[in-house]
């Protein structure tokens, strides 16, 4: 009879442990699938935030292409590109170009070598 009343006992042990088991298998899946999601929606984020970024430099670079557009779309602007860009002038004008400090023959003249310095300071 006590026989029996073990086996029932046994049984019902390895139900609730199958049922355990299955609850873990379960709790795990659901969980890696929650995890999953969460991942795929910090990367769209994150994309999401470089679009942004990237549309708005580019508006700003279209706004700028427009002012230069409209700046060429004038006689006065396009001889103004003109002037900076190929130094052109018109006929009967003439160019006049300022340079500034010294020229690079001078400055590498003045300037000294390490070995020299070491030299100079060596030979006192």
């Amino acid at each position: 009879m006590f026989h029996n009343f073990q086996g029932v006992r046994r049984n019902k042990k390895i139900k609730q442990l199958l049922i355990w088991v299955l609850l873990i298998i379960l709790i795990f899946w659901a969980g890696s699938g929650a995890w999953n999601e969460y991942k795929k929606n910090s990367i769209i984020k994150k994309t999401r935030k470089e679009a942004q970024l990237e549309l708005q430099t580019l508006i700003l670079r279209q706004e700028e292409l427009n002012k230069k557009l409209d700046l060429f779309s004038t006689e006065r602007g396009v001889e103004e590109e003109l002037r900076t860009k190929f130094q052109i002038v018109k006929p009967g004008e003439k160019a006049v170009i300022i340079v500034d400090g010294k020229s690079d023959i001078e400055k590498n003249e003045n300037s000294e070598g390490m070995w020299s310095r070491i030299k100079n300071f060596l030979s006192l």
